[in-house]
């Protein structure tokens, strides 16, 4: 039943680190990324398609957004209006733990509605309650999906630790 469910453990444990392949679509754009998140709000996306993207990479640490293309950075605002500010946002959201709906799907995901902190548009989150894994997350009203695969909780700390010791050798 969806009181079995323990949302203070899947909100506590997905505001912390983890990792999925993403694929995000925004209307009638499609992309691919690597996400990788530290802690909520600590998190860079790595865009493998579409070819025009394959190596754009989006840092977001202590609040600040760093892109990088080919020397090009964007505005914030185009990161928060695009498919990777839209994921955060939803990451955001659920991290809050307010006004979070339940419902228990019959194939045994757990479906998590709630308003978006940034402009209140509906998000739907499915989760696997055993491993906590998002599989996939929905803005209807901004016409925005994510499904996510390869979900790794705690692999982005260890991830970056590497990355880190790398850059010291």
């Amino acid at each position: 039943s969806a009181q079995d469910f323990d949302l203070n453990r899947a909100v506590s444990n997905l505001s912390g680190s983890f990792s999925a392949d993403l694929q995000m679509r925004l209307a009638d754009f499609e992309a691919r990324a690597a996400f990788q998140q530290s802690y909520i709000g600590d998190c860079t996306f790595q865009f493998t398609s579409p070819p025009s993207l394959d190596g754009f990479c989006v840092s977001v640490q202590d609040g600040q957004v760093s892109l990088s293309y080919k020397g090009l950075v964007p505005s914030d605002e185009l990161f928060q209006q695009s498919g990777a500010g839209m994921f955060l946002a939803v990451l955001q959201s659920l991290s809050a733990g307010q006004n979070i709906e339940i419902q228990n799907q019959e194939d045994g995901t757990v479906l998590l509605t709630f308003p978006l902190i940034e402009n209140g548009s509906s998000c739907t989150v499915q989760l696997d309650p055993s491993t906590l894994a998002i599989l996939r997350a929905d803005i209807p009203e901004q016409d925005c999906s994510f499904i996510l695969s390869n979900f790794v909780l705690g692999q982005a700390a260890s991830s970056e630790k590497a990355a880190s010791s790398e850059k010291a050798a």
